[in-house]
């Protein structure tokens, strides 16, 4: 009996089972292979793997100086950390930077911003990758876009410049087949030649935490607490002092991090500063608003003006006997008391006795060139009338200037010096 003539005989599932059972008692020295199915959960030997590798940064090969391994993603520039314009990269450390980032890094310094060692311009190699219409970067040969978890490799061309591609195309259409021809431009090439930008499996060097600069900068980088430079605005240090923060021992910036958040922090402490400005100049304008507001309640005794005796207003409650029914914190009230007329109220009643009067207001504006008589509409817009009147009587326009002139149509002014709209009403 075998497991052939077993499944090749069975009629159902169950009895398939059971000649395999069979089958297994009879070849005990004989296994199976078992099948390995997708899981959707994580056993508790994953977990617990998972946690101390987790806790032990240095537990395997991929654990870095931070505990956290961090890959550089692809089209990032390893140095800006940026999107990359202009790719290019450099032999001895096979990651991508963007030409306007490396160049004036490398004259300046002259050493590779990744590895540490030393690194002239004439050293980078051009990087020719493809795009497709969605621009993004893609294998030439196979059509696919590069995403993070993409095995991409470049081949030099002996002139400063490489082609990228997929590894999969490379390794089927070059390596296995023995031909060793750039399939783009057809130029020959050594298997020394071919640089791996990215490999998901081995990305130790992709790792931020490594850059050699990123680990300069998180060295170096300190919060400024000094307020003792020379010139500089009051805002600016004080807005300095504010945004002057600790890290925590728990959790560990780089230097991209730290530099977002301390900018945040000065923004924020600058904008706290001008709302507190604000504020104060708010508070002394409707304290002065108050006291002229006081003194004219003083020169003239106050009316109290109900709603029915408003033009077209009716006669309305105050509603205290139904509040103070329900409710036991209110006053016991019986009978109903009138309603006094707020102030909207008010207005919009003596603006419809101006509308109902139907008469036109005058006002004369007077320029360097002449006077000018102009008639208002009261009685067809009389809250722009009264506006523009209001306005004209508390002196609002002295100084302004006809900021527009369409000659043989319009002139238009009245704008706050310096502007050409805006402007506050007289409400």
């Amino acid at each position: 009996v075998s497991v052939g003539g077993c499944f090749g005989f069975c009629a159902t599932f169950s009895n398939c089972y059971t000649i395999v059972e069979v089958f297994l008692s009879i070849h005990p020295d004989e296994k199976m292979v078992k099948r390995q199915k997708e899981k959707l959960y994580q056993s508790a030997r994953e977990y617990r793997a998972n946690t101390a590798r987790r806790s032990n940064p240095n537990a395997d090969r991929g654990a870095t100086s931070v505990g956290v391994q961090r890959n550089l993603p692809f089209g990032i520039c390893a140095l800006s950390l940026n999107k990359i314009s202009i790719p290019v990269c450099i032999a001895a450390s096979n990651v991508v930077f963007d030409n306007a980032s490396i160049v004036p890094y490398l004259m300046k310094h002259g050493v590779d911003p990744v590895t540490g060692k030393g690194a002239a311009v004439r050293d980078l190699i051009r990087l020719n990758i493809e795009k497709d219409e969605r621009d993004r970067w893609q294998c030439p040969i196979l059509c696919k876009p590069f995403n993070d978890h993409s095995r991409v490799v470049a081949i030099l061309q002996g002139d400063g410049t490489a082609n990228v591609y997929s590894k999969e195309a490379v390794d089927e259409l070059n390596v296995r087949a023995r031909n060793w021809t750039d399939l783009v431009t057809g130029r020959s090439f050594s298997k020394k030649d071919i640089l791996v930008l990215q490999n998901p499996d081995d990305a130790s060097h992709r790792d931020i935490n490594n850059f050699v600069h990123i680990k300069d900068r998180r060295l170096a980088h300190r919060p400024s607490t000094s307020t003792d430079e020379a010139g500089g605005d009051d805002n600016t240090t004080q807005a300095g002092e504010a945004a002057a923060f600790q890290y925590s021992g728990n959790v560990r910036h780089n230097s991209t991090a730290c530099r977002i958040l301390e900018k945040v922090a000065v923004e924020t402490a600058k904008r706290k500063i001008h709302e507190e400005e604000k504020k104060k100049v708010a508070e002394a304008a409707k304290s002065a608003a108050v006291e002229s507001s006081g003194n004219a309640k003083k020169k003239r005794p106050s009316v109290k003006i109900y709603t029915d005796d408003l033009v077209g207003g009716y006669k309305q409650h105050t509603a205290a006997g139904s509040g103070s029914l329900t409710c036991t914190g209110m006053i016991p009230a019986r009978g109903g008391e009138r309603r006094e007329a707020t102030e909207k109220e008010i207005f919009e009643s003596t603006l419809l006795v101006v509308r109902k009067m139907k008469k036109k207001g005058y006002v004369q504006i007077e320029t360097n060139l002449g006077n000018i008589n102009v008639e208002v509409h009261c009685d067809l817009v009389p809250r722009t009338a009264a506006n523009f009147i209001g306005l004209a009587s508390s002196g609002k326009y002295e100084g302004s200037i006809f900021h527009r002139n369409i000659p043989n149509f319009m002139i238009q002014g009245g704008a706050p010096p310096g502007k050409t709209r805006g402007g506050e009403s007289m409400w």
